[in-house]
């Protein structure tokens, strides 16, 4: 893919922003609005992809939160004899939570404010019915000020929703046991990939976390649903945070 192409006489693509799975996500100039986006792009023959983009993009359409992506359009193009599906969203410019983590070896407390912001956007989506099903560093942005940001809503589902093996989707060792046994997911299976992503985050961290942190990453990531935080405000309750 040409650096400085127009698709669909709307957007430059400008360079590379990453690459996950099958899709790439460019930084590209909107020549309409002259406003720099995200653009993510999958292949439009994989009917699997599309569908996954679909679902990301409807789960946020319309969604307003501060620490949430803001997506823009989404449409189908052609180029260079490959059809290819894709959505226009906010830039963030940032890393990832585990890139900042290891950033200069940093401290709990200096990462703490970005993934409070995550967790109160997980919230905000438990509110309205919807697991994320995706929890886990690489999904948690961090701008230059610090601020957290949850992406990548492509394995999402309402509450309530039925799970056939063939229906599961995530990333391997973040999703619940329960999960994969064909339970309904629910806001504690996303707790269970909170607590995963704890404890891959602490070997990056200068220091031991405290302990009471430690304790709250094994309650999320227990296999039992009831020992487990009911909600995040008693998550982010148990981590001197306010909701």
């Amino acid at each position: 893919m040409r650096l400085g192409t127009i698709l669909e006489h709307r957007y430059e693509l400008d360079k590379p922003l990453g690459k996950g799975g099958m899709s790439t996500t460019f930084l590209a100039q909107d020549l309409l609005t002259g406003e720099s986006v995200a653009l993510k792009l999958v292949p439009a023959d994989s009917s699997e992809l599309r569908d996954l983009l679909k679902t990301e993009f409807v789960a946020l359409m319309g969604l307003s939160h501060p620490h949430l992506l803001e997506v823009k359009d989404f449409g189908q193009t052609r180029l260079d004899g490959e059809d290819l599906c894709y959505y226009a969203a906010e830039l963030i410019n940032g890393v990832t939570l585990d890139e900042f983590a290891r950033d200069g070896g940093k401290s709990f407390a200096e990462i703490e404010g970005a993934l409070g912001d995550a967790i109160r956007a997980l919230g905000f989506l438990h509110d309205l019915g919807i697991v994320h099903g995706d929890v886990k560093p690489q999904n948690i942005m961090v701008d230059s000020q610090g601020r957290g940001t949850l992406i990548d809503l492509g394995c999402s589902r309402l509450m309530g929703s039925e799970t056939v093996e063939k229906d599961v989707s995530g990333t391997p060792g973040f999703i619940p046991k329960e999960v994969l046994e064909g339970a309904t997911p629910d806001r504690r299976s996303d707790f269970v990939a909170l607590g995963i992503t704890l404890e891959r985050l602490f070997p990056s961290l200068s220091e031991p976390p405290p302990d009471s942190v430690s304790e709250l990453a094994q309650k999320l990531a227990s296999e039992r649903r009831e020992e487990r935080p009911s909600d995040v405000g008693e998550v982010l309750e148990l981590l001197g945070m306010e909701r």
